[in-house]
């Protein structure tokens, strides 16, 4: 089992990699030292919750997202949705499209359902006759 802080560790820089931010960047908008974020996220400190939090909205991402063990397979849609968040915008765009794709699906498979419903209704009407 991972300790907090190397989950942290590597969900910092997976998620400030998808974003295309480097260290100095992010330290920046997270209001500290490009230095004091390179140690944190190489686990040379431990930050505070506030920290971790600066970092989070810097990232625009809720604190959840750093702190969530991304190995543990979670099959909540909670958990799902901010993993897709924490993902690269082209990613997020791929899986809007599928989605979107899905729903449609959906859709087209329901109104194909009540067309046959219908179809059948009628058809047992013309054998009553």
């Amino acid at each position: 089992m991972k300790i907090i802080q190397e989950i942290l560790s590597e969900n910092l820089k997976r998620i400030r990699k998808n974003k295309g931010y480097s260290q100095q960047k992010l330290g920046e908008l997270s209001g500290m030292l490009a230095s004091t974020y390179s140690r944190i996220e190489g686990m040379k400190v431990t930050p505070t919750i506030e920290t971790v939090d600066k970092i989070a909205k810097a990232l625009e991402i809720d604190i959840y997202s750093l702190l969530n063990d991304a190995d543990v397979k979670s099959n909540s849609l909670r958990d799902r949705i901010l993993r897709i968040e924490s993902l690269s915008e082209y990613n997020q765009g791929i899986i809007n499209l599928m989605i979107d794709t899905v729903i449609e699906k959906d859709n087209l498979e329901r109104n194909q359902e009540v067309k046959m419903n219908r179809r059948l209704e009628e058809l047992t009407e013309v054998r009553g006759k």
